[in-house]
């Protein structure tokens, strides 16, 4: 059996651009989506853009879910506002590595992906971050 180095090139030239965009090997991107069950906006992020997220960077990403029914969750998310000093109240919101707020559907369709490309390639930092350290997670 002859092994084609062309039949090997596509495939690895693929590997090599997703590892060095999405930074193979590094700690993934911590996307934290805080939503109320039955708004409509979260349920198309829910349903529509998550999905598309997690086929685009795989386990570059760590996508955790917070329904904001759970006071646990609630009082992380109003942890989160008061560190990173937002005074808004949209019904659906994402924070990326605990530092980068997006707020409401329009935002999060607009600037999610791009965000995440722009982290892993070094290309920005984040804008808001606080001496305070991180805010735990709720258990």
């Amino acid at each position: 059996m002859r092994l084609s180095i062309g039949r090997l090139a596509l495939p690895l030239l693929v590997w090599f651009c997703m590892n060095v965009l999405y930074g193979a090997g590094v700690e993934p991107v911590l996307v934290e989506f805080f939503y109320h069950p039955g708004c409509e906006e979260c349920e198309i992020v829910k349903q529509q853009i998550l999905p598309a997220l997690r086929k685009t960077f795989g386990d570059t990403i760590r996508l955790e879910e917070y329904d904001l029914l759970e006071k646990t969750n609630y009082f992380y998310l109003t942890q989160l506002q008061t560190r990173l000093g937002i005074h808004t109240s949209e019904p659906v919101s994402i924070y990326i590595e605990g530092a980068i707020h997006l707020g409401g559907l329009p935002a999060i369709q607009q600037q999610l992906t791009n965000t995440i490309v722009q982290l892993r390639a070094g290309t920005i930092a984040e804008p808001r971050s606080s001496t305070a350290g991180p805010v735990p997670p709720p258990e």
